[in-house]
């Protein structure tokens, strides 16, 4: 099989079955792009095989880096790709919209996440200014990363 042809055949299934076990899209993106790096590499051995085997070492070499990227410690907990780490505006998003987000967000919340991505404090002078834990600063931004995370898929998925 071409290379190409084989990309276009692959590359959904591929990059769906890389994302099921991350949970990131840009990890399993990325993993996919390597795959693919590593099928141009391997370009010759690739037209020798057959459709079922190509499929094989595709999804074999996807789940190897995939493997390699965690064992490395590359892999982050708690991917943020759906979140942005500065709440700056960006293109496709007004102020409004986000501060409509951050006031659905339950409890302390909104304004832990307003506190640190708009006025950049740490989650250290968020705690002293709260008296709380700095630790309990740090879950409440992960706490309300996943409610976004979950909000903005929905959002997306009208």
């Amino acid at each position: 099989m071409e290379l190409e042809a084989i990309f276009q055949q692959f590359n959904k299934d591929l990059l769906a079955y890389i994302y099921r076990m991350c949970d990131s899209r840009q990890l399993s993106e990325d993993v996919v792009q390597e795959t693919f790096v590593r099928a141009t590499v391997n370009q010759e051995l690739l037209k020798t095989l057959h459709k079922n085997q190509v499929k094989s070492w595709l999804y074999r070499t996807a789940r190897n880096i995939y493997i390699d990227v965690v064992r490395a410690g590359t892999l982050r907990e708690n991917p943020d790709d759906d979140i942005p780490e500065s709440m700056e505006e960006p293109e496709d998003y007004s102020r409004i919209e986000w501060s409509q987000l951050l006031e659905e967000l339950p409890g302390r919340q909104g304004v832990i996440m307003y506190m640190r991505y708009v006025e950049g404090y740490t989650a250290e002078d968020i705690g002293k200014i709260l008296e709380m834990p700095s630790g309990t600063v740090r879950y409440e931004i992960s706490m309300a990363r996943k409610t976004l995370r979950t909000s903005m898929k929905n959002y997306w998925k009208r």
